[in-house]
Formats: structure tokens, sequence, C-alpha cells
């Protein structure tokens, strides 16, 4: 059947003068449009003419989730995966809809397993990792299909914070409050990383603490945006007023 599949799409495309890189750049320029469902179909027909490409399957995945489409999500990082297990971004990407889905032991496996990976990586491999990061895996980069070939770098920060998370939300405050530590240790999304931790001091009882990063947080914020303004609510009105649901992300 796959072998019908295949015949099929390589004389449509010599028919329609398409070629696999034609459908690609397709799908990167919907992306760049947020036209998320026409850019679903194009990394389709790309899978279709290529289905051993894992990149094509967290594009794809990565569309859905913009959609809010995340078991879907889900599925396409399966296949990625199980075409290349070592694609870190897939287990980063596949933790995320796992995440929105309020599986929080699930995306914690997953962030565990690109920590080892990226340990793996720099450790053994002495690879240099960039200090910025792509926001979302293979998607929303600049429109070239030589961006497309190469896996987005992370920093060990980005993996910690988005773990912290997973940890506050299974109550795991000690594990949490160690992730978003090392993060502020690490100058990474400053701002963000002192609101989370005054929430989770909060929640352990040490108010003290949880006032003095909230004082943190107007240093490195802006003071117009949404989390600046509520912090200054809470330092003026009271710790009672804190927005543990953790409503901002960086």
């Amino acid at each position: 059947m796959m072998i019908y599949r295949l015949l099929f799409c390589f004389f449509l495309c010599i028919l329609t003068g398409c070629s696999e890189k034609d459908i690609v750049m397709q799908a990167l320029t919907c992306d760049e449009q947020g036209n998320y469902e026409k850019a679903i179909t194009y990394w389709s027909k790309a899978i279709d003419m290529n289905p051993h490409d894992a990149r094509y399957y967290i594009n794809r995945g990565a569309d859905k989730h913009e959609l809010r489409d995340y078991t879907g999500a889900i599925e396409d990082c399966n296949m990625a995966l199980q075409i290349d297990s070592s694609l870190m971004c897939g287990y980063i990407s596949r933790a995320g809809n796992k995440y929105a889905l309020k599986d929080y032991a699930g995306a914690l496996k997953d962030y565990n397993a690109a920590l080892d990976i990226y340990l793996f990586r720099t450790t053994k491999y002495r690879i240099t990792v960039a200090s910025e990061t792509a926001t979302s895996p293979f998607f929303n980069q600049a429109i070239t299909i030589e961006d497309l070939m190469e896996e987005p770098k992370y920093q060990k920060t980005q993996i910690l914070i988005d773990r912290g998370q997973a940890y506050y939300q299974m109550d795991s405050l000690n594990l949490a409050l160690n992730d978003f530590t090392v993060c502020i240790e690490g100058k990474f999304c400053l701002s963000f990383c002192f609101y989370w931790r005054a929430c989770i001091y909060y929640k352990m009882g040490n108010i003290n603490k949880a006032y003095d990063d909230l004082k943190q947080v107007l240093l490195y914020e802006d003071k117009n945006s949404d989390m600046a303004k509520h912090v200054q609510e809470v330092l003026d009105k009271g710790i009672h007023v804190l927005n543990t649901k953790l409503k901002f992300q960086p």
C-alpha cells in the first residue's frame, strides 16, 4: 500500500511541477503567516512524499499545537521520535502538549528525556550550545530550506524552566524550587522565574521570601506589563491576592 501511495505522490508532483522542497517552502510560508490549517495540509503532503523525515512531523505537530489539537500534536511527536529517538525537540514538543492536557507526569518524563539528551550531547561530545533558543522547533523561523535542516539549539535552563512548571503543578515544590533557582542563577527569564519562585515560596508558607522575589520581578519586568501590574498590586494589597495559577508566560 505504501509503495502505491509514494508512486501516486511522485506522479502527482510531476504533473503539478511541485517538488518536495516546493511543498516544504509552502508549509514554512504558511507557518510564517500564521495560517496553521493550510500549513498542516502542506506538511501532510510533504509527509506523503517523504514519510521518513522526522522534521515534517515535528512541524505539523507544532501547527496542531497552535490550533490546540494537543492530542494530534502528540501523535506527530510520537511518529517523529519513532524515526529519530535522539530528537530533543521531539521530547520537548511532546512534553508541552502533555502539559497542555494536564498530563504533568507525562510531561515531566519527556522533559527529563530531553535533559538526558542535552547532557549526553554537551558532556560526551563537547558540543557548544547556542545562547539563544528557538521559541518553537523547526517553526516560525527564516523561510529557507536550510533552516529546516537543523534542530534548534536549547539551553539547559530552557528545559529546566519547563520542568519546574510541571513539578509545580504536581506539588513537588522543592524540586520546582530547585529548577527555578538554577534558572535565576543562570540569569534566564529573570522576571518570570522570580514570579514563579515567589508563588512556590507562597505555597510553601515562606511569605518573606515570596515578597523578596516579587520585588525582584519589578527590577527586571516592564512596568507596564500585566505581570508587573499584578506584582505591584500584591505588594500594595497583600500576598493573599497573588495569582498562584501562574497565567503569565515568558
